[in-house]
């Protein structure tokens, strides 16, 4: 099971999740983040995001249903 890191950013808009653990600690050993929620793991980030990286754009997302399935 891999572990996925929310992560909010500078002004507590929602990003992307993460399952670089690596960075995510690096992150938060240098200051750059810090924890908001333990359960689900959620970080925010402490700095602002340069802005050639901004995009108003959202990634596409695709929710597949199993009509099979039982809980």
């Amino acid at each position: 099971m891999e572990a996925i890191v929310y992560v909010k950013g500078y002004n507590g808009n929602t990003l992307s999740s993460t399952k670089r653990c690596g960075h995510v600690r690096w992150l938060l050993k240098n200051g750059k983040a810090k924890v908001i929620r333990k359960k689900p793991f959620q970080i925010q980030l402490l700095y602002q995001e340069e802005e050639k990286y901004k995009t108003k754009e959202t990634q596409k997302t695709v929710l597949g249903i199993d009509p099979e399935c039982q809980n």
